[in-house]
């Protein structure tokens, strides 16, 4: 992927929609603004190593505060009469949306870039409202510094102003009207609407810049430092999408644009992906005093989405409350949960739903904001991440709302909320701000916490409701009946609740306070830096080396995974591969203390979850699966319960024996450890399996791995404790299965003693309805199911996927609209993990379509065990059939990989893999590694390409590798040139790498 990047001057950016201006100090002090000199408590500006003064003070962003009131006329009917109305509203500002990690889209513009000196003047670094116009503007957003503290980086994003339309209900304008919408309104507060965005990297002594621009449609944000000085962003693209969630067949009811981490190269021409972990969106990137780098990711795979069905069986809860903390190295490697991935919503003032923001204090501690509200501000926690990865005691240990969470989490602001409605009213004793005649009515809520000196934090904090979700019930709205129109999201309820109360407030506005230390006990302890009426003032980030707050000048340097890989004759040097390794599928922490209940989605919706009931005995083997990425075309022909294309890499026994003696692990259970090698770059599932290939347990939660990396695993998923050492297992011994070289391994039956194996030829096997399980229901199921007399009224004759067909009733149907009430047992809607009565998610042995095919219930229960209000799906009669073992273990990978069905579920839409390298040893030789999960490389597609002064030169690679690894000589090419390597497979998916022939070469 090419970059551009270039120096700039003011001219070219005032072209693009802002104006840079000089990073000297000497602008008027912004008008109004609370603060001063000093106030942000940080030190002056000190001498880098060069002896050149680096520039202190503090990094902010303000973005406009709508101030003027909202006149409505509409005609209303009161007591049966139409009759004019006229109102006009304060409280406008109620309706403003900020910039945010989990909001790129809709927020108040321009937004300006500021600075702010020791001496308190307040200087614009990057101007949009200079040149803004409804038709071209821009965000100057997401301020970072440099671990030396010499340079920042921010994100501008470009669009145009949009002004959302509000319906308008009688009672907001007359009390005694009808409540029915009277009308809509254009609301003024400005909103942006993107074209893209780019990333700004300025060295604040010698004012040189770089831009990082985006192509049309591409919205990069939120960059960060690494130790070594390169800086990591995000990278949103339309064309990709995230995964899919629907219900049935139809428009999907989620379609989240695909937001993943790249680095920008240290040579400055180059764009680098940090891993593939990223399935739906990963934000918010932070390097930690480790060395790994902390995100918010967003994982809605499976039944992610339903951990949550607000009040609706069956249905989903929202995709924005699927935003969790995560780590990983920064090249990708090692990614794992921290915080929230596991959790089930609880009493308690956390909710795991939207993590907005985080900082890591000097002491270890991360600082986390979770929000539910358009300004990305919400309650204040604290933790610290175990060392060794472990997250919290065990899903069998402890209530849902306790799993894998931290013991020393801290809500370190006790009044402040994560709330969607209305923030909290005010604690005593009563506080007034600058700017409002009376004592806030609400507390507000806070967000972007930063650490300075001496202990103390920068945050924004958003006085006022700052929500469009009112609520006009408890304080602090008055003790008495509330008027009409007071409560709720739309006709303009917010404004009219805020009326009523009638209080000289902001309905939101934002500003940047310090704390002198945690906890925060009241909003009174917070005291002002920046804050003035005309804005809000978000963003704070200190300019100073980082050596100034933390015991070290750095985070701590993390080797890529390639280079801390063991020597393996399975991954030379430019592989496109990795090695998997897991130590134990019996030691697992994958039951819930309330067992597998059958209609309660929490259980599955916490991921790693069994997918029945099952003995030890029974662990057979393990499932390496891949997930594709979601095009936009997806969103009305590809449909399938996991909410992407999934594609079986391997399947792999995993019991030994010596001499017929099971050999025995150390924690004295047989050895279940595996080696398996993958291709990297990959969206991966784990699945432990029976030897029929029949899913036991199942991961939701996709990772990557990096090419050359060896992932060890301990246990299956163990975050309570620490596991098995890999290194203490027969495989640490034993060389890897090679998987994805052109065949694949399945389970095939036998006993985990002796299982059966089957080899299929190509790079991946998918299982869908049309082409795999269609044929198979009409040979074998038909002649009872079918038509109108259909025996159990399951129609198995109705092609396509269209609401009603054979694939919907089987995969869709959870309110059992095609079931006959007599068969509806339990009845009613069924709660997930159920799809239909006839299959439940990823679980074939689960599934009352596979038992009637098998002719035997295979969940681990018979039909008496669970009755009356806990009664699940019975097997019933018995059920006799001519279906095969291999059909039948057809069936089971189709119900365990995803239920999938559509036109477009065959498509290959995952790119290949490619890696590039140059060995120390052998400078002029360049390395490619190739592999595609899919259809394949295409190996007469390979081109390499230099590019000098001349332009771009064609080299003669070749023919590339179906999965391996092929070498072009770099005779002639300059050391100084770029070179750029594509590679297609044979559906047409490309990856281009272009990178300076000098950063290609490894030590």
């Amino acid at each position: 992927m090419s970059l551009a990047m270039c120096l700039v001057g003011a001219s070219w950016v005032a072209a693009c929609g802002g104006s840079l201006h000089p990073f000297e100090s000497g602008s008027a002090s912004a008008s109004g603004t609370q603060g001063g000199s000093g106030d942000s408590g940080e030190p002056s500006g000190a001498s880098d190593d060069g002896g050149e003064a680096v520039p202190s003070g503090l990094l902010y962003v303000r973005c406009p505060r709508t101030q003027v009131p909202l006149e409505v006329t509409a005609d209303v009917t009161v007591a049966g009469a139409v009759v004019p109305r006229t109102r006009t509203f304060g409280f406008v500002d109620v309706y403003d949306a900020l910039p945010s990690a989990l909001r790129d889209r809709d927020f108040a513009a321009p937004c300006d870039l500021m600075l702010r000196d020791d001496d308190g003047t307040d200087t614009v670094l990057f101007d949009c409202s200079a040149t803004s116009t409804e038709v071209q503007t821009c965000a100057a957003i997401d301020p970072a510094v440099a671990f030396d503290g010499r340079s920042i980086a921010f994100a501008v994003v470009h669009g145009s102003i949009a002004h959302r339309s509000e319906s308008v209900v009688g009672p907001a304008l007359d009390p005694a009207a009808d409540d029915v919408i009277v009308r809509y309104v254009d609301l003024p507060n400005p909103v942006l609407v993107p074209t893209h965005a780019d990333i700004h990297v300025v060295d604040l002594v010698s004012g040189e810049e770089r831009i990082a621009a985006a192509p049309p449609g591409e919205i990069r944000r939120a960059p960060t430092f690494l130790e070594d000085g390169r800086v990591m962003f995000t990278v949103r693209r339309d064309d990709r999408l995230g995964s899919l969630l629907r219900q049935g067949s139809g428009q999907a009811i989620t379609t989240p644009s695909l937001v993943e981490l790249f680095v920008l190269d240290d040579d400055g021409e180059g764009l680098v992906r940090a891993g593939a972990n990223a399935t739906t969106a990963s934000v918010a990137p932070r390097q930690l005093i480790d060395g790994r780098v902390a995100l918010v990711s967003s994982h809605s795979e499976g039944l992610r989405a339903y951990r949550y069905n607000n009040g609706a069986p069956g249905s989903a809860g929202a995709y924005r409350n699927i935003h969790h903390l995560y780590v990983q190295d920064p090249d990708g490697a090692r990614f794992a949960a921290l915080l929230g991935e596991h959790t089930h919503l609880s009493s308690g003032p956390l909710q795991h739903s939207q993590i907005a923001g985080f900082d890591q204090l000097p002491d270890g501690r991360l600082l986390f904001v979770e929000s539910s509200s358009p300004v990305g501000a919400g309650a204040l926690f604290a933790f610290t991440p175990d060392p060794n990865g472990l997250e919290g005691p065990a899903p069998h240990t402890v209530a849902d709302s306790e799993v894998f969470l931290p013991t020393d989490l801290d809500h370190v602001a006790p009044w402040s909320s994560s709330w969607i409605g209305f923030s909290p009213a005010m604690p005593e004793p009563p506080l007034s701000v600058a700017g409002f005649a009376d004592p806030l009515a609400f507390a507000g809520f806070l967000r972007d916490p930063t650490a300075i000196a001496g202990g103390a934090l920068l945050l924004t904090w958003t006085k006022g409701a700052c929500s469009e979700n009112a609520s006009n019930t408890g304080p602090p709205f008055p003790d008495e009946a509330p008027p009409p129109a007071t409560s709720g999201t739309t006709g303009l309820t917010p404004v009219n609740a805020l009326e009523w109360l009638g209080a000289d407030n902001p309905g939101c506005d934002a500003g940047i306070y310090r704390v002198d230390g945690l906890p925060l006990d009241h909003p009174n302890q917070l005291v002002p830096i920046i804050d003035s009426p005309a804005y809000h003032e978000i963003m704070p980030r200190r300019i100073g080396p980082w050596a100034g707050l933390y015991a070290a000048a750095a985070p701590e340097h993390i080797e890529p995974a390639h280079r801390r890989a063991p020597q393996l004759a399975a991954l030379p040097f430019a592989t496109p591969f990795a090695v998997l390794s897991g130590s134990s599928l019996l030691q697992h922490e994958t039951r819930s203390v309330v067992g597998n209940p059958f209609g309660s989605e929490t259980h599955w919706a916490l991921q790693g979850a069994q997918t029945s009931e099952w003995g030890d005995d029974e662990v057979c083997g393990v499932r390496i699966s891949a997930l594709a990425t979601n095009v936009a075309d997806d969103l009305t022909t590809m449909f399938t319960a996991m909410g992407h294309r999934a594609w079986i890499v391997a399947e792999l026994p995993v019991r030994k024996f010596d001499g017929g003696v099971a050999v025995v692990d150390p924690l004295g259970d047989p050895d279940t450890s595996f080696r398996v090698r993958v291709p990297a770059d990959t969206p991966l599932l784990i699945a432990g399996l029976d030897c029929e290939g029949r899913a036991l347990s199942s991961s939701q939660v996709p990772f990557s791995t990096r090419p050359g990396e060896e992932r060890t695993c301990g246990g299956c998923h163990v975050r309570s404790q620490l596991p098995l050492r890999f290194e203490e297992t027969a495989a640490a011994d034993a060389a890897p299965l090679l998987a994805g070289g052109g065949q694949v391994q399945l389970l095939a039956g036998g006993t985990p003693e002796a299982p059966e194996l089957e080899l299929r030829e190509g790079f991946g096997v998918s299982i869908e309805f049309e082409r795999d399980v269609w044929p198979i229901l009409q040979a074998r199921c038909v002649e009872c199911h079918a038509t109108d007399a259909a025996a159990g009224g399951l129609r198995l004759d109705l092609p396509g996927v269209d609401v009603g067909s054979t694939w919907w009733r089987l995969t869709a149907d959870y309110p059992q609209q095609y079931v006959p009430v007599g068969q509806q047992n339990p009845a009613g809607t069924l709660r997930k993990p159920q799809l239909s009565r006839h299959v439940r998610f990823m679980s074939a042995r689960g599934s009352l379509l596979y038992w009637k095919a098998a002719n035997a219930r295979v969940d681990g229960r018979t039909d008496a065990d669970l009755v009356g209000d806990d009664a699940d799906v019975d097997f019933g009669v018995d059920h006799p059939s001519a279906i095969t073992p291999e059909e039948l273990r057809t069936l089971a990978r189709w119900i365990d990989t995803g239920t999938a069905g559509g036109e477009a579920v065959r498509a290959d839409t995952a790119a290949p893999v490619l890696v590039a390298r140059i060995a120390g040893a052998a400078p002029q030789t360049l390395a490619l590694g190739m592999v595609d999960v899919g259809t394949g490389i295409d190996v007469d597609a390979l081109t390499v390409q230099w590019r000098g002064d001349g332009g771009w030169t064609d080299l003669a690679p070749g023919v590339g590798a179906a999965a391996g690894i092929v070498t072009v000589a770099l005779t002639g090419v300059p050391m100084d040139a770029t070179l750029r390597v594509g590679v297609r497979d044979l559906a047409g998916n490309a990856t281009t790498i272009e990178r300076a022939r000098a950063s290609l070469l490894e030590p």
